[in-house]
């Protein structure tokens, strides 16, 4: 019937579209369950990394005798646009080698995995307070090849023979071999069913074919031999860290607890095996007088696995083993930095610096020809708390590295290509080269030895061509527990003394320094803007020099010892009758004893004061020095002779991720208090007073004079809004509860009363 369509007879096809959309769901489903995933547990360690933005795109400019190089006038190019670059990655551990340097741990089985990236990784590094270094148990979700792959070398080898002498061989590695006949019977199964799918016959392993026929044999198999190396990695480790599996999934043990079970998974002994044997006889097969060659499905499991993005973290499964200590927070005793620094050659491009000699004046110049180097930036910012001298401190290079390869991850290998990609691989390449060139450079040189051999938080600092794929001009670790932290430095960008120190001092721990929403918004810090600092030095603002113990707030008599407690104030510091204190604070390159630090949030400074959330403040005083590499010689005259405020809710602590943020800069504010018309007093939030816990209120900073060398403040705190209502208790108390300077009934507040 016209406008019907007729139900199909049984045995009848169904209508192409019918049919399509079968066709459609049924490759859809193959999609899903082929791309399913497992879960594995696996032990390492977390490095947490952040980036300065790139600033510019590099642009080669060809030459005629090297079109691939750029020329020294163009190490910038133009301005590009690059989100927050932010990681939180799993690494194979360092160890200590034979020769006394840190190496990673060549029996590692941990992938190369990012647990967090972006804006979310520093806030996931924060909650769960981790620094680099330390050592985690995660659960990382695969494809089920990839996961039996893992596990299979989740275990280390044991009983390895001591000599070549024959010896009985152990139940355990008895099991490994039974257990490589099975995956070499297994392989040649896959293999002779794909000969038989595609016409073929079945793999011959007669070893009286011909020597034509084995060395096509041998000739066919190159690529899968570089495969097989790149999936099972070194052959002469075996893996020692590894989480336990699904079964044992709430076992709270090491990360190398029950090897000496031998009913656990077999080793990575068992693959090697059968790789061997299978690498023995497909260089004995052939077919129609060439080479049919097979490998291990997991090695083929792992050799795919060419991105660190290809494993997805489980979220909430992160457990921490073991945590480091940074121990860089000064105390009391000069900390000296010990420093690598590699310039680097790969993929036709070069660094710009040809000699370590034409980078050294970066680090230190003798002649004063780089006002901010290193040596004179940690001299003189850390007020004389750190050092980053020649002893401490080597270049070498240039290096010249391969342009892609593999690269070794523990008894993993991983793919890289730095002509196309500045990923994990790629960087992981870029260490590994440097370092083995360093190590060749220590075995003749003392000094180099001495500085390689250093094994509490060494810095390596990569200086890399400027046309490296990476979106950053800088990208470094931050804080290290680990004997090696490391940071980027892309091109040009390595000439800037602020964007060096910025990284390293990412290392040391700090965050970014920011103002509003802008991360990098603070002009007052080398963490933030440093834009208009030229070759001048800027130090820390006051937060960020008080987390790492260079700074801290003034003492009531300067410089006669004390923590600074008298200008680290809390909620019980005033009273309703005494809210009115003033403070000298000296310029910050005076005296490291240079800020007032108000704390409304808590009753008191012992740990178990009441608290409530409220910002702290940071109170400091900037001036411009005119002598050539003093101390605050890069304030722009916009932050110069100010009082400057910032808000910092961190602690001197080694796994505070909080982030200074700059608030206002006195004595005329930008955001002054609109209820006094002068604009020399700045006013916090208020939060209602609570008369049973004493917290509460707000704070109202007036600037009394500027100076030379030091500023005077007042610092009252609010306990009300208004002084009170007329005719009010409040109003013939004769105080200043709303900090405005007038006092009981002289307070158009209480007129009337």
């Amino acid at each position: 019937m016209a406008g019907q369509s007729a139900a199909p007879h049984k045995g009848r096809s169904l209508p192409y579209p019918a049919n399509a959309l079968l066709m459609t769901l049924a490759l859809v489903t193959l999609g899903f369950c082929s791309a399913r995933k497992s879960p594995v547990e696996v032990t390492g360690n977390v490095a947490v990394m952040t980036s300065i933005r790139v600033l510019h795109q590099q642009q080669p400019s060809p030459s005629p005798s090297n079109p691939s190089t750029t020329t020294a006038t163009n190490l910038l190019g133009a301005p590009l646009e690059v989100s927050s670059v932010n990681f939180v990655e799993l690494r194979c551990p360092d160890i200590i080698n034979n020769q006394g340097f840190p190496v990673p741990d060549p029996e590692c089985n941990v992938p190369l995995a990012t647990l967090a990236e972006g804006e979310e990784a520093l806030g996931f590094a924060a909650e769960q307070e981790l620094l680099s270094g330390d050592l985690v148990q995660v659960r990382l979700r695969v494809d089920n090849e990839t996961a039996a792959a893992l596990n299979q070398t989740r275990k280390a080898r044991r009983n390895k023979a001591a000599s070549p002498s024959p010896a009985p061989v152990p139940i355990g590695h008895r099991r490994h071999q039974r257990h490589s006949r099975h995956l070499m019977q297994q392989a040649e199964g896959e293999a002779a069913a794909d000969d038989l799918h595609n016409g073929g016959g079945s793999m011959s392993s007669d070893p009286e074919r011909t020597a034509a026929a084995a060395e096509a044999g041998e000739a066919a198999g190159d690529d899968d031999d570089d495969q097989l190396a790149a999936a099972l990695g070194e052959r002469d480790h075996s893996p020692r860290y590894g989480g336990e599996d699904e079964a044992d999934e709430d076992a709270d043990t090491d990360a190398d607890d029950g090897d000496e079970d031998d009913d656990e998974a077999v080793g990575m002994q068992a693959v090697e095996d059968a790789a061997a044997e299978l690498d023995r006889r497909r260089r004995l097969s052939s077919q129609n007088g060439s080479s049919r060659q097979r490998e291990l499905r997991s090695a083929e499991a792992i050799s795919r696995r060419q991105s660190p993005s290809g494993f997805k973290y489980v979220s909430g499964s992160l457990r921490i083993k073991r945590r480091g200590a940074q121990k860089e927070i000064y105390t009391g005793t000069p900390i000296p930095l010990r420093s690598t620094i590699y310039l680097l050659d790969f993929c036709n491009w070069t660094n710009p610096y040809r000699s370590p000699e034409a980078f050294k004046k970066y680090v230190a110049s003798g002649n004063g020809s780089v006002e901010n180097n290193l040596m004179n930036y940690y001299r003189t910012c850390s007020y004389g708390k750190s050092s980053f001298d020649w002893g401490n401190v080597t270049v070498l290079g240039p290096i010249q590295l391969p342009c892609k390869g593999n690269v070794s991850s523990g008894v993993l290998k991983y793919a890289y290509d730095a002509s196309t990609k500045c990923g994990a691989a790629e960087q992981l390449s870029w260490v590994r080269g440097a370092e083995a060139y360093g190590q060749q450079a220590a075995a003749t040189n003392a000094a180099v030895s001495s500085i390689l051999s250093w094994t509490q938080r060494r810095r390596i600092m990569l200086i890399l061509p400027a046309q490296a794929k990476c979106g950053w001009a800088g990208l470094a670790d931050v804080a290290c527990t680990s004997p090696t932290c490391r940071s980027f430095i892309k091109g040009g960008y390595a000439s800037n003394d602020n964007l060096l120190y910025h990284e390293l001092q990412h290392n040391f721990g700090l965050s970014h320094a920011g103002r509003g929403f802008n991360e990098y918004g603070d002009p007052t810090d080398p963490l933030g803007d440093y834009n208009a600092v030229g070759t001048h030095l800027q130090c820390h603002n006051a937060p960020n020099n008080y987390r790492i113990g260079w700074a801290k707030p003034i003492n009531q008599v300067p410089g006669k010892g004390g923590d600074g407690w008298w200008g680290n104030l809390t909620a019980g510091n005033f009273t309703a009758a005494t809210n009115h204190l003033r403070f000298t604070i000296p310029a910050s390159a005076v005296s490291d004893e240079n800020m007032v630090v108000v704390n409304l949030a808590a009753a008191s400074n012992a740990p178990t004061a009441a608290r409530i959330p409220y910002p702290k403040y940071f109170l400091s005083y900037r001036v411009r020095n005119t002598t050539f590499g003093a101390f605050d010689s890069g304030i722009t005259s916009g932050y110069s002779n100010r009082l400057i405020i910032h808000a910092f809710n961190g602690s001197q602590t080694e796994r505070d991720y909080n982030r200074s943020l700059l608030i206002d800069v006195g004595p005329k504010f930008s955001q002054p208090d609109p209820y006094i018309g002068n604009g020399t007093v700045w006013a916090s939030p208020f939060v209602p007073y609570d008369d049973a816990t004493g917290l509460g209120g707000g704070l109202r900073i007036r600037v009394l004079r500027t100076g030379p060398v030091s500023v005077d403040i007042d610092v009252c705190r609010m306990y009300g809004t208004k002084e009170g209502a007329p005719g009010s208790e409040e109003c013939y108390a004769g105080q200043d509860r709303d900090c405005d300077g007038l006092y009981g009934l002289d307070d158009p507040d209480c007129a009337g009363s």
